[in-house]
């Protein structure tokens, strides 16, 4: 209001001043924290009090690159990082710069790589799973039998080849597939063409006749391998009692001979 001897002029038109404040702390941020090794840009956001702007940051700095200075940024992810990355984010205004916000975690994950080796005996196929990176497990044993155990062990009871495919995975990325080709040979109760050696009947309340086959040691086991009987032949004209046993497969072996054979007990 202006003023002299004469009296008071005209008040001035009114000046308005806005006092702001700093920002206040922006949130964590928000987004996908799992993911599998090169994923697509992904989008992460915040928000602050008071803020007109952002600045975002990841570290380790080859985890990939962060762009956005609003609420949303965009993570172009480096495609061989794998581990742990942090994304903060930083409000600004004309009056300077809020607290930082609390960090968010991202773990990138590294793909299955399915692998595995097997080894054959009596036709039971022992499985050695060398995947990595993978917490489940899909095994096709290519006879309509399948197992998710780590290693099973599995037994074919038919001749023919196999081809038996691994399936690994885990929680966040493509399952990965691996196969191996094997050929099995399942020999029924009949002759031993270099001993003659005959073991009969095929199927059985488990009293098995065993001729030709005196001095040899026989050895039966049942379809996970486990050993039921170890015992030298006598005689060309064998009698061998397993009845006591579980009905089921079984399978005779004969030691310095390369034949298998299958019997089954009811």
């Amino acid at each position: 209001i202006p003023e002299n001897d004469c009296g008071t002029g005209t008040t001035s038109e009114i000046l308005t001043v806005t006092v702001n404040n700093t920002p206040e702390q922006a949130t964590t941020p928000s987004g996908n924290q799992d993911l599998c090794i090169n994923p697509e840009n992904t989008e992460y956001s915040t928000s602050a009090t008071n803020a007109e702007s952002y600045t975002w940051e990841i570290t380790p700095t080859e985890a990939g690159t962060i762009t956005g200075t609003t609420e949303t940024a965009t993570v172009d992810w480096n495609d061989t990082f794998t581990g742990e990355a942090s994304i903060s984010v930083i409000p600004e205004n004309d009056c300077g710069t809020g607290t930082t916000s609390e960090i968010l975690t991202v773990t990138i994950h590294a793909a299955p790589i399915s692998d595995f080796t097997y080894e054959v005996s009596n036709f039971i196929v022992t499985l050695t799973n060398n995947s990595q990176n993978a917490s489940s497990y899909l095994w096709d044993f290519g006879d309509s039998n399948t197992s998710i155990e780590f290693e099973p062990v599995h037994t074919y009871t038919e001749n023919g080849e196999y081809t038996i495919y691994l399936n690994a995975q885990n929680e966040y990325c493509d399952v990965n597939v691996s196969s191996n080709t094997l050929t099995i040979e399942v020999t029924n109760i009949n002759s031993d063409i270099n001993k003659n050696i005959k073991i009969y009947p095929t199927v059985s309340f488990g009293v098995l006749n065993i001729d030709n086959a005196k001095d040899q040691t026989i050895t039966i086991t049942n379809t996970i391998g486990k050993i039921i009987l170890k015992q030298r032949i006598n005689s060309n004209n064998e009698i061998i009692d397993i009845s006591s046993k579980s009905g089921g497969i079984y399978f005779i072996s004969i030691l310095n001979s390369n034949k298998t054979y299958k019997i089954i007990i009811q």
